[in-house]
């Protein structure tokens, strides 16, 4: 299956399938540093909370449910943790190549489960995420991962720029 996120300005993003609005992703301030809020559909808004201000790191609550974790690395790959009711999911966001903004979600065996490829529309400035899903991917919290990993993405670029 294959979904999109698609920038409706530059501070919202919209999570797209079968050309119906799943989510949306809404940054506060002009850049994209601050940490955005999040809509789905189906479960209502999101909060996310950081552990400290000089740390990458998030965590994103459903209420006091704690959903999702995002564990920034040195090399550039994020460990996110996707906890369910009964069980807790680890991946791993991993950049394919230094060329092209094309990146893949593994699980904890190394096996791809997403192709996220990025395409950036210079006639418009806005930039479109195609997810590709690999294999038939299930979960209740899909596409707050789904939005998470746009978040990271952009969130990596930044920090290359910076370095530049």
């Amino acid at each position: 299956m294959e979904y999109f996120v698609m920038a409706e300005s530059c501070n919202t993003y919209n999570l797209i399938h079968n050309h119906s609005v799943l989510g949306e992703m809404n940054y506060k301030g002009w850049f994209n540093v601050n940490y955005p809020s999040f809509f789905i559909n189906d479960s209502g808004n999101f909060i996310i909370k950081k552990p400290s201000i000089w740390k990458s790191n998030f965590s994103i609550y459903n209420g006091n449910q704690k959903i999702l974790s995002a564990i920034f690395q040195w090399n550039g790959s994020v460990h996110l943790k996707l906890y369910d009711e009964s069980k807790t999911e680890v991946f791993k966001l991993k950049r394919k190549s230094i060329w092209k903004s094309n990146y893949s979600l593994l699980n904890e065996e190394g096996k791809e489960l997403l192709f996220i490829s990025c395409q950036y529309q210079w006639k418009i400035w806005k930039t479109k995420y195609c997810i590709q899903e690999n294999t038939t991917f299930t979960s209740n919290n899909k596409e707050m991962l789904y939005l998470t990993l746009i978040h990271c993405i952009i969130n990596l670029k930044n920090r290359a720029a910076a370095v530049a």
